[in-house]
């Protein structure tokens, strides 16, 4: 099994040797604790080293990620344009619906078989060179809120990060709700990751498994400007609030 190779500081010291490729990722911790922006660190660094990424997005808009890798991460993501789709959950779309406004693509991605067509279609679109494709998806606990789907949903995420390959996962969890659930997929996956803001600028990032096996946790300061915590808690908190009801109809 190769490795993907963070190389910037602090993400080296802590995991010097890497993230396995493939394999599954879970950044988890509390609501608005700073997760996907270091997801976004992988990004860049899973993108830098040849590989592809599918963003799925939720409350997270493409605008804000090609500016916040920009800002970051010095990663242009216009110089990926071949490495990259976007596929956004849209609950308002009825069945197969599509939406292909906006330089994405948009779909009800709740409904299982949605989830498997579009995945499987923007994958094969893409390139599969070494370190391979990343799916990478933020605050997928708010499928949770799903009546319907759920369940189901759940039992898809749970398949991927079992199981990853030839696809890596990269995937953000919120713990504030359904916490049974996102602990099933913190112990499915093979490389979990956990967020902590004690105050609003201050973000800390603990490891506490890599390639399946339990770490002692050590925590990093992540150096995260106030600015971009700020926005991406003010994101995340707005996307709940409009996305969450029309969930809650499906």
């Amino acid at each position: 099994m190769e490795n993907l190779l963070i190389n910037k500081e602090p993400y080296k010291g802590l995991i010097p040797d890497g993230l396995p490729v493939p394999s599954s990722t879970i950044i988890s911790g509390e609501g608005g604790s700073g997760k996907p922006l270091v997801g976004l660190q992988f990004v860049s660094s899973w993108l830098e080293s040849g590989g592809s990424v599918l963003f799925v997005l939720t409350s997270m808009r493409k605008d804000f990620i090609i500016s916040i890798m920009d800002r970051l991460y010095s990663t242009e993501l216009g110089d990926y344009e071949d490495a990259i789709r976007y596929l956004k959950l849209n609950p308002g779309l009825q069945g197969g619906e599509v939406d292909e406004g906006e330089g994405l693509r948009a779909a009800n991605l709740l409904v299982p078989e949605v989830w498997d067509r579009e995945l499987s279609l923007a994958v094969t679109e893409l390139s599969s060179g070494h370190p391979g494709t990343l799916v990478f998806g933020a605050a997928l606990n708010l499928f949770l809120f799903s009546p319907t789907y759920a369940d189901v949903i759940h039992k898809k995420f749970r398949e991927a990060v079992e199981s990853p390959g030839p696809e890596s996962y990269l995937f953000t969890v919120a713990t504030s709700a359904y916490r049974e659930k996102i602990r099933e997929l913190e112990e499915s996956c093979d490389n979990l990751f956990y967020t902590y803001m004690e105050e609003m600028g201050s973000l800390d990032l603990e490891l506490r498994k890599i390639a399946g096996k339990e770490r002692e946790r050590e925590r990093i300061s992540v150096p995260l400007t106030r600015e971009s915590l700020v926005e991406i808690k003010e994101m995340a908190e707005s996307g709940k609030r409009q996305l969450v009801p029309a969930i809650r109809k499906n």
